[in-house]
C-alpha cells in the first residue's frame, strides 16, 4: 500500500500538465490528417459528343507570288548570244531591241553560198559558150550528131536553172535568219530573267522572260521539290494563304510554247495557280505563300475527335459510346480521317457521347 501511495501524487501532477498543455493549444490550427496512401478515386473519363461540321484533309506546300511572263524566243535562227541590250530589272517596251545573236557563222555561210552561186554562174556561162561553139562547128560541117549536141546543151541549161533556184532559195533563207539575229520585246514589262552572253540558243530556247506589268495577272507558283501529280488535281479545293489573308486558287495550265520549252530541255515544268480575286484585291509579286490543297472537304459531316477512334486488325473501326455512365463498344464505318476529326458514315448519331483517350 505504501508503494501505491508513493506514486499517486506524481500521477496527479502528470495529468495536470497534460490538461495545461491542451488548454494552451486550444484555438490554434490543427494539423490535417494524411489520407490513406491507396484511397479509391472515382474514374472520370474524358468524353466528347458526336457533332456535325467540316472535315478537311489538307496538304500544305510552299509557294511564291509571281507576275506572268512572256517567253522571248530567237525565232527561226539559232546561235550564240553576242550582246544583251536589256537586263533583269529593266522595263522594256514592245518592239525594243533586247539581244542580238552572233551572226559571224551565218555571215560566213552567206558569203560561201554567194561565192558558190557566182562560181556556178560563171562555170555555166563558160561551158555553155563552149557547147554553143561546138554546135556551130558541127552545123557547118553537117555532123550527124548535131541533134545530140543540142540536147546536151538544153539539159545543161535546165540543170543550171534548177541548181540556181535551189541555191538562191537557200540564200534567201539565210538572209531571213540574219534578220532574226535581232531579238525584240513582244510585250511591255519588266525583264525578270535572261541568258548570258555566249549561251547557245535555238528556235525553242528561251532567251529571256519579261514579266507583264499588270497587277491583274499575279499568280502563285509552287517552289518546293517535286510533288506527286495527284496533289495537283482540278477536282480539289485549293487556297493560298498569304499573310493573314486567304485566296481561292485553281491550277493554271502552261501555254504550248512554254510546254515545248521545258520539254526540249528535259526540265520539269513549274506548277502554277491562278488567284481567283478582283484586280484591286490581288497581292503584289514576291510574297511567300502557303498553298493549301484540300484532298477532302465536307461542310456538314458527322464527326468525332480523332482520339475517340479505335482500330483493330484487319480493318475494324470502333468507339466506346457512353450511356448511363457505362461504356459500350460500337463498330463504326468511317470516311475521311484527319489530324483533328474522323468522319462517321455509320454506327453513331449526332449527339451521342463517346469516350476520348487523353
Amino acid at each position: 500500500m505504501i508503494y501505491r501511495g508513493y506514486y499517486r501524487p506524481w500521477i496527479a501532477l502528470f495529468l495536470a500538465m497534460i490538461l495545461l498543455l491542451a488548454a494552451c493549444g486550444h484555438g490554434q490550427n490543427q494539423p490535417l490528417a494524411a489520407p490513406p496512401l491507396y484511397a479509391p478515386v472515382a474514374a472520370q473519363p474524358d468524353s466528347a459528343f458526336v457533332t456535325r461540321g467540316a472535315i478537311r484533309s489538307v496538304v500544305v506546300l510552299p509557294g511564291i507570288t509571281r507576275l506572268p511572263t512572256m517567253v522571248v524566243f530567237p525565232g527561226s535562227a539559232s546561235g550564240r548570244i553576242a550582246q544583251i541590250h536589256a537586263w533583269p530589272g529593266d522595263f522594256v517596251e514592245e518592239g525594243q531591241l533586247l539581244a542580238t545573236l552572233d551572226s559571224s557563222q551565218l555571215q560566213q555561210q552567206i558569203s560561201n553560198l554567194q561565192n558558190r552561186i557566182e562560181h556556178m554562174q560563171s562555170s555555166f556561162e563558160l561551158q555553155s559558150q563552149e557547147m554553143s561553139l561546138q554546135i556551130q562547128i558541127m552545123q557547118n560541117s553537117g555532123d550527124p550528131s548535131l541533134s545530140l549536141a543540142r540536147l546536151d546543151l538544153d539539159h545543161l541549161q535546165r540543170r543550171h536553172a534548177l541548181d540556181m533556184t535551189e541555191a538562191t532559195t537557200m540564200l534567201d533563207n539565210l538572209l531571213v535568219n540574219l534578220n532574226d539575229m535581232e531579238i525584240r520585246a513582244a510585250t511591255n514589262g519588266q525583264i525578270v530573267y535572261t541568258e548570258l552572253v555566249g549561251t547557245w540558243v535555238g528556235a525553242n530556247d528561251a532567251v529571256m522572260y519579261i514579266a507583264k506589268d499588270a497587277p491583274s495577272e499575279v499568280f502563285v507558283e509552287y517552289i518546293g521539290m517535286s510533288a506527286p501529280v495527284i496533289w495537283f488535281r482540278r477536282d480539289i479545293r485549293m487556297h493560298a494563304a498569304i499573310g493573314d489573308k486567304t485566296y481561292e486558287i485553281e491550277l493554271m495550265p502552261l501555254s504550248p510554247a512554254q510546254q515545248l520549252h521545258y520539254a526540249s530541255r528535259d526540265l520539269d515544268p513549274p506548277v502554277r495557280f491562278m488567284i481567283l480575286a478582283d484586280a484591286d484585291d490581288l497581292p503584289p509579286a514576291g510574297l511567300s505563300v502557303f498553298i493549301r490543297l484540300y484532298n477532302h472537304w465536307v461542310d456538314d459531316a458527322l464527326r468525332i475527335p480523332n482520339n475517340a477512334l479505335y482500330r483493330s486488325w484487319p480493318d475494324t473501326n470502333y468507339v466506346y459510346r457512353i450511356e448511363d455512365g457505362q461504356q459500350t463498344r460500337v463498330d463504326v464505318t468511317v470516311g475521311e480521317i484527319t489530324i483533328s476529326y474522323v468522319e462517321i458514315l455509320e454506327g453513331l448519331n449526332e449527339g451521342d457521347e463517346v469516350f476520348v483517350r487523353p
